[in-house]
C-alpha cells in the first residue's frame, strides 16, 4: 500500500510550516517583542515565548518535507536508467550528477534572484539614507565581495561569513540535502530502513557527538534523512493502514495525536534540546507531520489554505525578516500580538505573490518572443 503523500499535501506542510516560521520569528525570544509593548491577552508573556520557541520545529518540517520530496524525485530519475525491478545502487548507471544539478539549479534560481534584489534594494537605500551598508561585509572591496558573492550563493552558512538575513542560513542545509540525497536513497535499497535509522540516530550518540545547535546545517540531517526514510517505508500507508482503518481507530488515533501533540508543546522547554536533540528534532517534527497529513488536511478546505500558503512559502521565508523588522519599528503599543502575526503574514504573503506573478509574467514575456 504505496500511500506517497501528494504534492498538495507536501505543499500544505510548508504552509503549515511558514507559518510557524513566522511566529518563531517573532516571539522565540523576549528581546524581539519586549520593547514593543504587545498585548498578549488572554495569555502570559511566557506562553507566548514558549511557543514562539516550539515553532522552531518549522524547519525540522521543512526538513523533513525535503527529504520525502528528494527521494520520490530521485527514485522517478532513476527508474529511467535501470531495468524494471532492480535495486538502484548508487553505483549504477544513473546519472546522479545530472539529478543533482537540474535540483539545484531549481533550488538556487529563486533564492539567487531575491538575493541579489535585496543586496540591490538595501544597497540602493543606503546611498539614500548615507547609512552605511558594505563595511559590514569587510574591510577591503576583495573581502566584501566574496561574502557577498557566498551570500548570494547559498553557501554563506558553509563558509560561516556574514549573511543579509539571519533566516537563509538554511538554503545551505537545503544544498546540503540535494548531494547527499542519492547516497541517502542508495543506503536505503542496500541495507533497509533500520539500518538507516540505527546510523543516523545511533551513530552520532556511540561517537559522543555534542549538540550541534538550533541552526546547524547537520542538526537536520537527521530528520531529513526520517524524510527519506518515511517514503521509502510507506510510513504514512502503514499508518493509516493500522490505525486508521474505521471511524473509532480514527476517533481514538486522533484524540491521541492531540494529546501527544498538547505534551510535545508542555515538554518544549523542561527538556532540554542540547541534551533530546532526537525529540525535539524528529519525535515532536513527526507528531505535527502526522497529525496534519492523516487528519488535519482530511479537511479540503483547510488543507487548500495551507497548500496555498505553502505555494508561497520560499518567498515568504527568504523576505519574511525584512518585514518583520520595518513592521516592528511603525506598530502602535497595546497592539495585540496576534494581530502583528496575521500582518507580518499577509505582507509577507502578499509580497510572494507579486514576486510570483512579475515572474511568471517574465516566463510569458520570454515564451512570447
Amino acid at each position: 500500500m504505496n500511500r506517497f503523500i501528494s504534492k498538495e499535501d507536501s505543499a500544505a506542510l510548508k504552509g503549515v510550516a511558514i507559518l510557524w516560521m513566522i511566529f518563531h520569528h517573532l516571539y522565540h525570544q523576549t528581546a524581539l517583542f519586549d520593547y514593543l509593548n504587545l498585548n498578549f491577552y488572554p495569555f502570559k508573556t511566557d506562553d507566548v515565548l514558549n511557543l514562539g520557541i516550539y515553532a522552531k520545529v518549522c524547519v525540522a518540517i521543512f526538513a523533513f518535507v525535503s527529504g520525502y520530496g528528494l527521494y520520490i524525485s530521485y527514485r522517478s530519475f532513476a527508474k529511467k536508467y535501470v531495468a524494471k525491478g532492480s535495486v538502484v545502487p548508487f553505483e549504477s548507471n544513473v546519472p546522479t550528477t545530472r539529478w543533482i544539478f537540474e535540483r539545484l539549479k531549481k533550488l538556487m534560481c529563486t533564492f539567487a534572484t531575491v538575493a541579489s534584489l535585496s543586496y540591490i534594494y538595501f544597497a540602493i537605500k543606503s546611498y539614500f539614507t548615507g547609512e552605511e551598508f558594505f563595511s559590514k561585509y569587510g574591510d577591503t572591496i576583495s573581502e566584501r565581495v566574496i561574502n557577498i558573492a557566498a551570500d548570494i550563493g547559498g553557501i554563506s552558512k558553509l563558509l560561516d561569513t556574514r549573511s543579509l538575513n539571519g533566516a537563509w542560513w538554511y538554503i545551505s542545509a537545503a544544498i546540503i540535502f540535494v548531494v547527499i540525497a542519492p547516497m541517502i536513497y542508495s543506503l536505503l535499497h542496500k541495507y533497509g530502513s533500520i539500518f538507516v535509522m540505527g546510523v543516523i540516530i545511533v551513530l552520532p550518540r556511540i561517537l559522543k557527538l555534542d549538540y550541534f545547535g538550533q541552526t546547524s546545517i547537520y542538526v537536520y540531517m537527521e530528520v531529513f534523512a526520517v524524510g527519506m526514510v518515511a517514503a521509502h517505508a510507506d510510513w504514512f500507508g502503514r499508518f493509516e493502514k493500522r490505525f486508521c482503518s474505521n471511524l473509532l481507530s480514527q476517533v481514538i488515533t486522533f484524540a491521541v495525536m492531540i494529546a501527544f501533540w498538547v505534551l510535545t508543546i508542555h515538554n518544549n522547554i523542561l527538556l532540554s534540546r542540547s541534551v533530546y536533540w532526537e525529540y525535539h528534532y524528529i519525535v515532536v517534527p513527526l507528531v505535527n507531520i502526522f497529525l496534519c497529513v492523516c487528519f488535519i488536511f482530511k479537511l479540503n478546505f483547510v488543507k487548500s489554505f495551507f497548500a496555498f500558503m505553502g505555494k508561497y512559502s520560499t518567498i515568504m521565508w527568504l523576505t519574511h525578516i525584512f518585514f518583520r523588522n520595518m513592521i516592528n519599528s511603525i506598530i502602535p503599543e497595546n497592539t495585540h500580538f496576534m494581530a502583528l502575526f496575521v500582518i507580518l503574514t499577509l505582507v509577507s504573503l502578499a509580497f510572494a505573490i507579486l514576486y510570483e506573478c512579475v515572474h511568471d509574467l517574465q516566463k510569458y514575456v520570454r515564451f512570447s518572443t
